[in-house]
């Protein structure tokens, strides 16, 4: 197939000349100061079976359907450079390739603030990021769902009130599932824009403190019990329970169709069918666990973060401690890094890639008591306690 040239009408096009493809964003000379979605614009009458987006002329998305868009992770770029980005369109005849624009990437590494949110209750107990929406839950006052496209204008979409204390929350789409402390677990459906509806309750034995899901399965944290459930579309169903008198349990992460929860003395790893795979006990007020492939790590209180070693899921083995002297009580890990929340409301950025070390890459004051973080795709999501903050951490 022959490549036609297409001109946008940003520049050269003559007048009533009908430009196959552009790139409709961003513009060209523009300074990204976040990550991007490059949108691309078919002419009046030009129908295309592929385009694919280039930047530094590498090939790095193709896109098959109309509206064809690309979403550009600027943070794994380097910043203060000017980067050329054009798209090619294949109409199955020929090939046509768009003006080039160049976009200057401006932001610096570490920490920096995105923006805040102050809930109507300003309670926030914690916080889950979901795509373009953030849940926060509050206590008494239930659960409030924004729309955080724009991260430095968090917008309230939706509050879902709830009977008894709202602690966290989950994401089984299109359901959010909310541990409602005394009156068990709840879900609320929010496919809907800008609304939640309740979906269903399961009763708890005891007091529902944290949930989270998996692959195929759901994972109820009671004060001193251990649910595993499903929800096939009609409601929750319970496949068993496991109780742990001697310990009051706080937390639960799920990987690989397995759940990482810690309580107040111990650390345990308990698989679907409800088997104590592996434990450490003597901990000292853990309040929080963040698993990523081999590692466990967790907020424990006093003594700081631990960094577990879990390759071996029967014998979890001590790898490293961050003690910065402060009483941690959140932990979450994504892209190679771990971010450890200080109950003061300092925010930490650790390497945990060298053995048996956890090096400080940044830290952060929160604006106030922190109670829950969030990570995903360079953005550290705050439940500190009267409000949200939102923070952007380039490695």
């Amino acid at each position: 197939m022959a490549l036609v040239a297409a001109c946008d009408n940003k520049s050269t096009t003559p007048p009533g000349e009908v430009v196959p493809i552009m790139i409709a964003t961003p513009d060209n000379g523009d300074r990204l100061t976040d990550s991007q979605t490059i949108q691309a614009v078919a002419g009046a009458g030009y129908i295309f079976t592929k385009v694919d987006f280039y930047i530094d002329t590498i090939l790095v998305a193709t896109d098959s359907t109309a509206p064809y868009q690309y979403f550009w992770n600027i943070f794994t770029y380097d910043p203060g450079l000017v980067h050329p980005l054009y798209v090619v369109a294949d109409s199955g005849v020929n090939d046509y390739m768009s003006d080039v624009i160049l976009v200057t990437l401006d932001f610096e590494a570490g920490f920096s603030f995105a923006g805040t949110y102050q809930p109507g209750s300003q309670n926030a107990l914690g916080v889950t990021n979901y795509g373009n929406v953030l849940f926060i839950s509050e206590g008494d006052a239930g659960v409030e769902m924004l729309d955080i496209r724009l991260k430095t204008a968090p917008q309230f979409l939706s509050r879902f009130d709830t009977p008894g204390q709202s602690l966290h929350a989950d994401v089984l789409y299109p359901l959010v599932l909310i541990a409602d402390n005394g009156l068990g677990l709840r879900s609320a459906d929010f496919s809907e824009v800008d609304t939640m509806i309740a979906d269903g309750v399961y009763t708890t034995q005891s007091l529902a403190i944290d949930v989270a899901v998996s692959d195929s399965f759901v994972f109820l944290a009671e004060n001193d019990g251990f649910t595993v459930l499903e929800h096939d579309g009609n409601g929750f169903t319970s496949l068993g329970r496991r109780s742990f008198p001697q310990d009051i349990l706080k937390y639960v992460v799920a990987y690989d169709d397995t759940a990482y929860v810690v309580g107040n003395n111990g650390f345990y790893i308990i698989d679907s069918q409800r088997r104590l795979v592996g434990s450490i006990n003597n901990l000292n007020l853990a309040q929080a666990v963040a698993v990523v492939d081999t590692f466990a790590f967790i907020a424990n209180g006093n003594d700081g973060v631990i960094a577990l070693s879990i390759g071996d899921r029967t014998n979890p083995r001590f790898l490293a401690r961050f003690n910065p002297g402060q009483i941690m009580a959140a932990v979450d890990a994504g892209d190679g890094v771990l971010f450890a929340g200080a109950s003061n409301g300092s925010v930490y950025a650790l390497n945990y890639s060298t053995p048996d070390t956890l090096i400080e890459l940044g830290r952060y004051i929160a604006s106030n008591l922190l109670e829950e973080i969030d990570y995903a795709s360079n953005y550290l999501f705050v439940a500190a306690h009267t409000n949200v903050d939102i923070l952007r951490f380039v490695p």
